[in-house]
């Protein structure tokens, strides 16, 4: 199982190491090679604790993937925990209610912790991004991986995401078009969101226009002659002119793009997607990552073998009970299943509400499983080299 860290020296622990070399010479170096471990030792203890988190090699992208991904061993197999904790401005109060109430009442907290850019249904107004950065720039110092989702607002009459008006995505895409520009202006909304968290040196794990193959987004499912028009290509031009740019515009070099599906029978609002997980998916060079969200109890995804055949890091992005159930996840036997029945996903990240992690039952024996990645098993001491 994967610790988070790698293992680095510090020159200060040197010569203990040419001790030890020494005893293999003569017995004689024996007293002098354990004065020097107990100084060695003494010095990790005094400044590892606080020093952990920016030991950890997260700068990029890939470095980033590959933590996660070591952390998938195949002899004993492990997931990443995550808790998203709230939209918008909202986020202090999910971090108190999400986060730390969880560590008072299990002793452990997730690795990844997720934010929204909007505020999804509730509201239709724009959130402080400065004052979201802020935040999350605080947990990535504290050693947390950062997810962040972007409920956008419907452009076309500025309502929620669950605004499903009329868009017409080819015109979204079109620069020169009135819609086009009202829409550039909100990507550089975003865009020096991210900027500022990547000056922070913040990689974000990046899922925009999720649930697409749904009905409930405005960007969602609409193909086929329906009443919107959206069409496959008209999606797959929107993430890549999307992601061109910010990367172009904006210079964000700090992006995990993570395409994110639907699963086919459960979703949290109980519609079901009309397409596949995959019909909407951009291509292999416009994106890092497949999610899907599942909220099913017992827990399924029954649209696992269509996301793995994508050949991309699998991650769940958001899952818990079913929507407007008294049910609840016992935890531990969905670890069991996701360590049986759906290898390799790198992480599962609980929503807020009635789906987060303190809402369900097992959730200390859950956290505390060595299956489960935490803050607490990610980030074991390392020995720094200055």
């Amino acid at each position: 199982m994967c610790s988070g860290n790698p293992l680095t020296i510090d020159t200060g622990c040197l010569p203990f190491i040419f001790s030890c070399v020494l005893i293999c010479v003569h017995p004689k170096f024996l007293s002098h090679a354990i004065g020097m471990g107990i100084a060695c030792v003494v010095w990790i203890t005094s400044t590892t604790a606080a020093c952990a988190a920016s030991a950890l090699p997260r700068d990029t992208p890939d470095q980033v993937l590959h933590l996660l991904t070591e952390c998938s061993d195949k002899k004993q197999p492990s997931v990443v925990v995550g808790q998203y904790l709230a939209h918008g401005n909202h986020l202090p109060w999910g971090r108190t209610e999400w986060l730390e109430k969880l560590e008072a009442e299990t002793g452990q907290k997730p690795v990844i912790v997720g934010a929204d850019y909007a505020y999804g249904n509730g509201r239709a107004d724009d959130p402080d991004i400065r004052a979201i950065n802020g935040t999350l720039i605080e947990l990535w110092n504290q050693g947390h991986l950062i997810a962040l989702s972007w409920h956008a607002r419907n452009p076309v009459t500025g309502g929620t995401a669950f605004d499903n008006s009329p868009v017409n995505l080819a015109e979204l895409s079109d620069p020169k078009s009135a819609l086009g520009q009202t829409w550039f202006k909100e990507l550089d909304r975003i865009g020096a969101g991210l900027a500022e968290l990547q000056k922070a040196g913040v990689v974000v794990i990046w899922r925009p226009f999720h649930e697409m193959n749904g009905r409930w987004f405005w960007w969602g499912n609409r193909d086929g002659g329906d009443r919107n028009g959206h069409r496959r290509r008209d999606f797959v031009s929107l993430w890549k002119n999307t992601r061109r740019y910010l990367q172009e515009r904006w210079g964000l070099k700090n992006l995990i793009w993570v395409y994110c599906a639907s699963d086919g029978a459960h979703s949290a609002s109980g519609k079901h997607p009309e397409r596949a997980a995959d019909y909407f998916y951009p291509g292999d060079a416009e994106c890092d990552m497949v999610a899907i969200d599942s909220y099913s109890d017992p827990f399924q995804i029954t649209a696992y073998g269509t996301i793995k055949k994508l050949g991309k890091p699998m991650a769940i992005a958001e899952f818990g009970p079913p929507e407007k159930s008294e049910k609840t996840l016992v935890l531990p036997e969905f670890l069991d299943i996701l360590m049986t029945r759906y290898p390799g996903i790198l992480y599962c990240h609980a929503w807020d509400g009635q789906y987060a992690l303190r809402r369900q039952r097992g959730a200390r024996e859950f956290l505390t499983d060595p299956r489960t990645i935490t803050l607490e098993k990610w980030m074991v001491p390392v020995v720094r080299v200055p």
